[in-house]
């Protein structure tokens, strides 16, 4: 090309600066780090490269992607170009995050961190290290990601992934929504697509459908216009669940064709296969229960004396399939997903006892992983939103008939049952005040007696676990007779504490019964549920 070297470093460091704004379509950022390629050569090579990837990565040719990544991080790598290596870093690692393969989005990052010109630019570093973040807690290590954002003042309090992950929806979807606004006023697409799509799945975890609906038609819209075959891979699955959770079968079945398309084209989609494998469960089992119960009974929670209803084959292996995959990708959040779907659809198909044992194989990973309390509590709400959406009540035991609720113990979990919505929750030393309570209307006991009570019931198994959780659990409650004014006062601080504790983890599911309990039952010295004229129905425990 007849041009000086000093017209050419003008032209490629313009291009450069036009591919970095965001605003190019994947096909024009394709053509245009193809043109700049041929012309630029060491570091700007590198980083036209990198832009290459990504709009191979945007039309779903991952192994080409990939492959240009990793040529162009070598060359940054051997001119030891801080710039050029955690941007290539970055994308790489960026596009293994988005196909589940945390592992592997871990490696590109540590590989660049570890080189000491990391330490030279200090936003790129800031990426660097927000992406490994991501890619830890994503494995599970929501504590170590913490600590690694702490290199940077205020970097853990605005990452909204950790926000989410340590249960805090409402701070990861502000952090969110003002990105999803600056993309919107940049006109730039491929952030629009990102941004609207995790605001969606955050509004549908959270049930909030109609904001959910919004953000995921917005985020597919923009990936389908950018395009981004990933994004929109993403987005199609989200939908199909949300259509699924309101038994809108024909808008889930819409999706479905379209992910199968992309997941089959030969190249590795990783992670993706094993979403599309459990959301193709989920909604051929609500096809299948949808025969039987009608939609709109689709999700309600069947009488153990009803007859289950035998699912197809198709449904367990999608799901077993699932599990092997983000297995083999270090997914346990999406693994305990699984599970949780799994069992929700065994629950409503009647398989009772095989819906307990998939909820206790999730829940168990969330254990194992120390999540924090408020995620399990939150995730524990979003997977048992079983709302009846006709009026009457649904039997969740043979003993419950309509007109009646529930507040049951079994095992490690409660199920509480109450105008038609049946949800489960885990057991604390809260949930046995409430259901002595609920089990007793109009009578008072003292905060002691609740105390006492729950002590007993508990003194094997419950005080053992929670001791190091909450006030004295064990030692200060079989302490409160060392004085009795101090006791009076420890158990009506303790009955009140555990008591609201439960009514704000029941908000999260059932709004309207955590009202009702807020406003039925009395602590203090002596507490008592007070029924009223608009929920006169018994409880049974």
């Amino acid at each position: 090309m007849p041009q000086s070297v000093s017209t050419n470093l003008v032209d490629v460091e313009g291009e450069l600066a036009r591919l970095a704004s965001g605003t190019m379509r994947a096909s024009e950022m394709l053509e245009a780090s193809r043109r700049l390629m041929g012309v630029a050569d060491g570091s700007h090579w590198s980083q036209a490269a990198a832009y290459h990837g990504k709009g191979l990565y945007a039309q779903g040719r991952i192994a080409d992607a990939l492959a240009m990544f990793e040529q162009a991080w070598q060359g940054a790598d051997q001119l030891d170009d801080p710039i050029a290596g955690a941007l290539v870093a970055g994308m790489g690692g960026g596009c293994c995050a988005t196909l589940y393969d945390y592992a592997k989005a871990e490696q590109w990052c540590v590989r660049e961190l570890n080189r000491s010109r990391s330490r030279l630019v200090a936003n790129h570093r800031f990426g660097l290290i927000h992406l490994l973040a991501s890619a830890r807690m994503s494995q599970g290590d929501v504590k170590g990601a913490r600590e690694l954002m702490s290199e940077f003042e205020g970097g853990a309090s605005n990452h909204f992934l950790l926000a989410f992950h340590e249960g805090d929806w409402e701070r990861a979807v502000v952090l969110r929504r003002m990105e999803l606004e600056a993309e919107r006023a940049a006109g730039r697409l491929e952030g629009v697509g990102n941004c609207a799509s995790l605001l969606g799945r955050f509004a549908r975890c959270g049930n909030q459908r109609i904001e959910a609906e919004a953000y995921l038609n917005e985020g597919l819209a923009a990936s389908v216009a950018w395009p981004d075959v990933n994004r929109e891979l993403f987005i199609r699955i989200e939908l199909a669940i949300f259509n699924a959770d309101l038994g809108r079968l024909t808008q889930a079945l819409e999706h479905l064709p379209r992910c199968r398309e992309i997941v089959d084209d030969g190249e590795d989609w990783r992670g993706h296969r094993g979403a599309v494998a459990y959301t193709s469960s989920i909604i051929a089992a609500a096809e299948c229960i949808a025969k039987v119960k009608g939609t709109e009974q689709l999700w309600a929670i069947p009488s153990e004396r009803a007859r289950p209803i035998k699912l197809p084959d198709k449904v367990a292996e999608g799901f077993s399939a699932a599990i092997e995959i983000f297995r083999r990708y270090h997914a346990p959040w999406e693994e305990a997903s699984v599970l949780a779907y799994w069992s929700r659809v065994l629950l409503a198909s009647g398989h009772h006892r095989e819906s307990v044992e998939k909820f206790n194989l999730g829940f168990a990973i969330f254990d194992s992983l120390e999540a924090p309390p408020l995620l399990t509590d939150r995730v524990q709400a979003e997977i048992f939103r079983f709302v009846a959406l006709s009026n009457r009540p649904t039997s969740a035991s043979p003993q419950l008939s309509l007109g009646s609720n529930l507040f049951r113990k079994e095992g490690d979990f409660w199920t509480v049952s109450f105008e038609g919505s049946v949800f489960r929750l885990r057991d604390t030393v809260g949930m046995h005040y409430v259901s002595r309570l609920v089990a007793n209307p109009g009578t008072e006991f003292s905060a002691r007696e609740l105390v006492a009570s729950a002590h007993k019931a508990n003194n094997k198994h419950l005080v053992k676990r929670n001791s190091q959780r909450s006030i004295g659990n064990g030692r200060a409650e079989s302490n409160l007779e060392v004085n009795d004014d101090l006791a009076r006062e420890r158990a009506r601080l303790m009955v009140t504490k555990r008591i609201k504790d439960v009514i704000a983890k029941i908000r999260l599911t059932h709004p309207e019964l955590a009202r009702h309990l807020a406003t039925s039952i009395r602590t203090g010295y002596t507490c008592a549920y007070v029924t009223d004229h608009d929920h006169p129905q018994p409880w049974l425990v």
